[in-house]
């Protein structure tokens, strides 16, 4: 029994309990007790010490909602502000607008439909495919420096994921482009000699 609950409370709530619903005793209880409790409350308390008032509040199999069929509400004069087929709200982008992703990546929108990953696509990305072509499954595009907004093609560098992960395993990435190239060029040694002697 909760110590905001009295015996009397409780012996109140189970005699009360059963065809009642909660939104009624809850009313009942507080016009006995002169208490101020919600519903939420009473229900948990009935919850935690296993009490039921044998009541489905589900909807029957058939049963009609009342707003079957209505798209939001109509109020006359509200018109005016309702979008027409082929309109596009005012903070719409258009396709080749950037932003920034949550993950300090510069995005280019390439399409108007689809999802975020097809309509928003890494600038580096881009940048990357436009000369060397689509860019492999399981492959990443790596800042060599580090630097998100570094969009030189130098600097831009084709790794495997698993290549990734071993450079970063390794702390093979560096702060400088050079460095970070020779990081993947140990661990591609690393992998073509495991290939050798497996």
């Amino acid at each position: 029994m909760s110590r905001f609950y009295t015996e009397e409370h409780t012996q109140f709530i189970k005699e009360n309990v059963k065809g009642t619903p909660f939104k009624e005793l809850t009313e009942m209880f507080n016009k006995k007790f002169n208490t101020n409790k919600s519903v939420g409350t009473i229900s948990a308390f009935c919850t935690r010490n296993k009490l039921s008032n044998g009541l489905n509040a589900q909807f029957k199999k058939g049963h009609k909602s009342w707003n079957k069929g209505v798209k939001g509400i109509y109020i006359p004069g509200s018109e005016k502000g309702w979008f027409e087929t082929g309109n596009k709200p005012i903070n719409t982008r258009k396709i080749g607008s950037t932003l920034e992703g949550t993950d300090g990546y510069i995005l280019v929108k390439v399409k108007d439909k689809g999802n975020r990953s097809e309509m928003w696509r890494p600038k580096h990305e881009l940048i990357w495919e436009e000369v060397n072509g689509t860019k492999p499954d399981n492959h990443v595009i790596l800042f060599a420096d580090g630097d998100k907004r570094n969009f030189d093609l130098d600097n831009l560098v084709l790794v495997k994921r698993s290549e990734l992960l071993k450079m970063n395993k390794q702390k093979l990435i560096y702060g400088d482009t050079e460095l970070t190239k020779v990081g993947l060029s140990i661990v591609k040694i690393q992998e073509r000699l495991r290939e050798v002697e497996g």
